[in-house]
């Protein structure tokens, strides 16, 4: 007995049905130095696991060396320790 092929598209969709299917918008960048990311790895009111941050902190030093742009902090973010006391 042989498994079952796996296809993303059933074999009764119809051509017409394949136009409706959403499409993923292209890629904003051809190279990872094109992209920029906002690590935020800790919260004060919602501590992060110290294991959990490393591995984030790990990903985040491997994507700095491919490129990409990385900040750990940005006057846009809320602070939301001081929100809180409001």
């Amino acid at each position: 007995m042989t498994a079952p092929s796996i296809s993303p598209i059933p074999p009764e969709t119809e051509i017409a049905e394949l136009d409706s299917v959403p499409r993923r918008p292209p890629p904003r960048h051809a190279q990872l130095s094109g992209f920029r990311l906002l690590l935020i790895d800790s919260d004060p009111l919602l501590p992060t696991d110290k294991d959990v941050r490393l591995g984030i902190e790990r990903l985040a030093d491997h994507l700095d060396k491919a490129g990409v742009s990385v900040a750990r902090k940005s006057p846009l973010w809320p602070d939301f320790a001081a929100s809180i006391r409001l």
